[in-house]
């Protein structure tokens, strides 16, 4: 698509950065399945850095790995494509996860 003012991905130079492109990638994937809910880029970036941009998998940070935002409750099982479904996850460890529901930010007790 084009890029730069006056376009609609223009929003202070972000549609130029591949990390909002990620992002409005996601958020078509989810519209073309009618998944509820949204979010914002600054959202996504408020919650990478919650986590200190780090995967919550295998605790690499960004630069080193490029976090994806991952649906904690995929959206084929039925998932909210909100900011509260949303986990960073690194590339390897989301297409490791697959369709499981796994919340790496609250890990199950041990007994």
């Amino acid at each position: 698509g084009k890029k730069g003012i006056g376009t609609a991905n223009w929003k202070d130079g972000r549609s130029y950065t591949k990390s909002y492109a990620a992002f409005l990638e996601a958020r078509r994937r989810a519209q073309k399945r009618s998944s509820k809910g949204k979010y914002t880029y600054e959202e996504w970036q408020a919650l990478k850095k919650k986590y200190n941009f780090m995967c919550l998998c295998c605790k690499k940070q960004e630069p080193e790995i490029k976090l994806t935002q991952d649906h904690i409750i995929p959206l084929k099982l039925g998932g909210r494509h909100d900011i509260s479904n949303i986990q960073p996850l690194c590339g390897s460890c989301n297409s490791k996860k697959k369709i499981k529901i796994i919340n790496y930010a609250d890990p199950p007790t041990k007994n």
